[in-house]
C-alpha cells in the first residue's frame, strides 16, 4: 500500500485518475484505502436546473452521487441523501454567491463550489471552498503564457464554539499542472493548516 501512495504522489496531477484507476484494478481489497489517501483534480459536473457548473469532491460525495451547491440535489439522484439544515444551506447559497464573485475577480474566470455541513458532534459548522481555474489555451480568463494549466483549491473551514471563545480551522489544499512549450511542472500535496 505505501508504494501505491508513493507512486500516486509522483504522478503528475494530469494522470493521478488513469494511475488511480491502475491500481484499483491491480488492488481491489485496498481500493477504499486508495480511493480515501489519493487526491485527485477536481472534477466538474453540471447542474441543469441552475445551468451552471459545480465541482464534485468528498463533501458533496454520498455513496455514488454528488450534491450540487446551487440545487441542493444529487446527480445521480439520490432521495435520501444528507442535506445541510434549512441554517447552514441558507449560509451555503450565500457563500457560494460570495465566493463565485471573488473567483470571477481574482482568478478572472473558473468555477468554484461551497459546501456546508455540521460536524458530527454537532457543535459550529465545517464548510469547504473549492475553485478549479483551467489556464490552457481553450480555459477562459486565458493570458497567453501556458500551453496546458490547470490550478485546482481545496479549503476546508471548521469553526466551533470551544470555552466561550470562536476557534477555526483551515486547511488548504492545491493542485497545480503547467506546461509551457519549453517545460512541464507539476506541483502536488501542498498543504498548509
Amino acid at each position: 500500500m505505501e508504494a501505491a501512495m508513493d507512486l500516486m504522489r509522483r504522478m503528475p496531477p494530469s494522470l493521478s485518475q488513469q494511475a488511480l484507476d491502475s491500481l484499483l484494478a491491480l488492488l481491489p481489497a485496498h481500493s477504499s484505502q486508495l480511493l480515501s489517501r489519493s487526491d485527485q483534480p477536481l472534477q466538474v459536473a453540471w447542474d441543469e436546473e441552475f445551468d451552471k457548473d459545480y465541482l464534485l469532491c468528498d463533501y458533496n460525495r454520498d455513496g455514488d452521487s454528488y450534491r450540487s451547491p446551487w440545487s441542493s440535489k444529487y446527480k445521480p439522484e439520490l432521495e435520501d441523501g444528507v442535506q445541510p439544515s434549512a441554517e447552514l444551506r441558507k449560509l451555503e447559497q450565500e457563500a457560494n454567491e460570495v465566493f463565485s464573485i471573488y473567483r470571477d475577480q481574482y482568478y478572472e474566470g473558473g468555477i468554484s463550489s461551497v459546501y456546508v455541513w455540521e460536524p458530527e458532534d454537532g457543535k459550529g459548522f465545517a464548510a469547504c471552498v473549492l475553485i478549479k481555474k483551467d489556464g490552457s489555451d481553450a480555459g477562459d480568463g486565458r493570458r497567453g503564457l501556458l500551453q496546458e494549466g490547470s490550478w485546482d483549491a481545496i479549503h476546508v473551514i471548521e469553526a466551533r464554539i470551544q470555552f466561550s471563545l470562536g476557534l477555526y480551522l483551515l486547511f488548504l489544499f492545491c493542485v497545480t499542472f503547467l506546461i509551457n512549450r519549453s517545460c512541464t511542472l507539476y506541483s502536488r500535496y501542498t498543504t498548509l493548516s
